[in-house]
């Protein structure tokens, strides 16, 4: 059984809003396999990570060790911005694991939370925005409509704009020689009206900036704890070679993961479950599809898993990961290869 759910509320600091994506699931291993994938095993199926096996140890992004209980709890904390994704300002993650039918299978509660940055969109579209290491969203924002009697209040205030008569635009035409005035009162309810119009843009930004980013952490989420499972299915204990790759600018495009899908030689109809041979990175792979979705594919062989994120849809480029059990792995080699298969696919 897996359970999803997420929260978001407001953080109290007026710098960004929390969130918390949960996710419980069953897996046919035992709590000492789950243990091991999650704290030493990271490689395998995420990023290689180190934890420092105590309460109070020292973890990734800053991290502080919150809860070290094997084989059952593991929780990392980190409040220090600047360890973090610029769109973060804190981070948590938690495992909860639990026997089922005598030790054999485990039960698994997942839990990442924090606070995301409120206008982490505007610091990505900066011309300096420093290169952003999580996951980002791409919605447009709604345009927030100026009330129609603000925007001809304006027009009148200015002799050249269209929405002045010509008689206005024109002193020869006016019958007396004193132009106008507006009084001082609706000059400061102009005022009003342009602050509150513009307090709304920024919180529907604000608040788009939010969902957008939540979206992309949970289905993010997803894809990594279903590589968590394949990890424990078919490679776990195993030595890994670890190897990650952001394709080039370019492919941020709206096509830019379907051209990659093409450029496989993976088929429009082949789904989950569907054996596959393609052509990719001077080689060829005989694999398993065992994820596709819009925005990630998914490829298992007898020795590795490659992963395949469609982050167009979330205003950054593709990217890939592989992770390699062969042994003797070429880590350099492997990233020298598909390197180049990402330059020319997208140059």
């Amino acid at each position: 059984m897996t359970m999803d759910s997420g929260t978001g509320t407001d953080s109290g600091s007026g710098s960004g809003r929390e969130f918390e994506i949960v996710r419980e699931f069953e897996v046919d291993s035992p709590p000492r396999d789950v243990w091991e994938a999650v704290t030493t095993g990271t490689g395998g199926w995420l990023w290689p990570m180190v934890y420092e096996p105590r309460v109070g140890g020292d973890a990734a992004h800053g991290a502080v060790v919150t809860a070290w209980d094997p084989p059952r709890h593991l929780a990392v904390r980190s409040d220090h911005p600047g360890a973090l994704p610029p769109e973060q300002n804190a981070d948590h993650l938690e495992h909860l694991i639990e026997p089922r039918d005598g030790g054999r299978r485990s039960w698994v509660r997942h839990v990442h939370g924090g606070t995301f940055v409120v206008g982490a969109r505007d610091m990505r579209n900066a011309p300096d925005a420093p290169g952003i290491r999580g996951v980002q969203g791409h919605r447009d924002i709604p345009d927030v409509q100026i009330p129609e009697s603000l925007s001809n209040s304006e027009g009148l205030s200015n002799p050249k704009s269209p929405h002045n008569p010509k008689s206005l635009r024109n002193p020869r035409n006016l019958r007396s020689s004193k132009s106008p005035r507006t009084p001082r009162s609706a000059r400061g309810n102009r005022g009003i009206q342009a602050g509150r119009a513009a307090e709304a843009a920024q919180a529907a930004r604000a608040a788009q900036d939010w969902d957008d980013q939540y979206e992309a952490a949970s289905k993010h989420t997803d894809f990594y704890l279903h590589s968590l499972r394949q990890y424990l299915t078919y490679f776990v204990g195993r030595p890994v070679t670890f190897t990650a790759l952001d394709a080039p600018a370019a492919a941020a495009d709206a096509s830019a993961f379907v051209r990659l899908a093409q450029e496989l030689g993976l088929p429009d109809d082949a789904s989950e479950g569907a054996r596959v041979r393609l052509g990719a990175a001077a080689s060829e792979l005989d694999a398993v599809i065992d994820f596709r979705t819009t925005y990630f594919i998914g490829l298992r062989t007898e020795d590795a898993l490659y992963r395949f994120f469609g982050r167009n849809h979330f205003g950054r480029p593709v990217a890939l990961s592989i992770h390699d059990f062969a042994p003797g792995a070429d880590a350099k080699g492997t990233e020298a290869a598909w390197h180049d298969w990402l330059t020319r696919l997208y140059a």
